[in-house]
């Protein structure tokens, strides 16, 4: 895989840009593995070309993802960004934490004002609006998580 994140991180290093880490590698190789998983599961959609093909009948699994963390300046945005760029998912989407969570915020309050005016029904905003991120993107990478709100965590 010549766009995986460890052949590009590879390239990386050998030409000089970044100094080999051997944690590093192993965030890549797990990145990789992750974006294989992720692959795999949007080409057994029924939603995709191949669908009809490869899709199953059953409700397929959910992947785990990531949490990468360390000290400032260890390469957890880098590889993250390595990931995204190198990642074939057709719906993806890399956000700030507190700029998704404002995101999602906004779409709460849109979402109770067309309640007000009738235009929805429902008393709870939470499924409809997870419905539509949803239906954004399959792949969420955040960068700076922190979580200081306990409805953001809620949420």
């Amino acid at each position: 895989m010549t766009n995986s994140v460890t052949a590009r991180y590879a390239a990386m290093v050998a030409r000089g840009h970044i100094d080999r880490d051997p944690a590093q590698e192993q965030v890549a190789e797990k990145l990789d593995a992750l974006a294989h998983a992720l692959v795999q599961k949007e080409i057994a959609s029924k939603g995709s070309a191949l669908g009809w093909l490869f899709g199953r009948k059953s409700k397929p699994e959910s992947l785990r993802g990531l949490y990468i963390w360390g000290s400032v300046g260890r390469g957890k945005t880098m590889l993250m960004d390595l990931f995204f760029e190198s990642l074939d998912v057709r719906l993806k989407r890399r956000a700030h934490f507190h700029a998704f969570m404002s995101d999602v915020h906004e779409r709460i309050f849109v979402w109770r004002q067309a309640a007000k005016r009738g235009e929805v029904k429902g008393a709870d905003p939470i499924q409809p609006v997870a419905q539509a991120l949803a239906a954004d993107a399959t792949v969420l990478c955040f960068d700076e998580l922190a979580v200081t709100d306990i409805a953001d965590a809620m949420l």
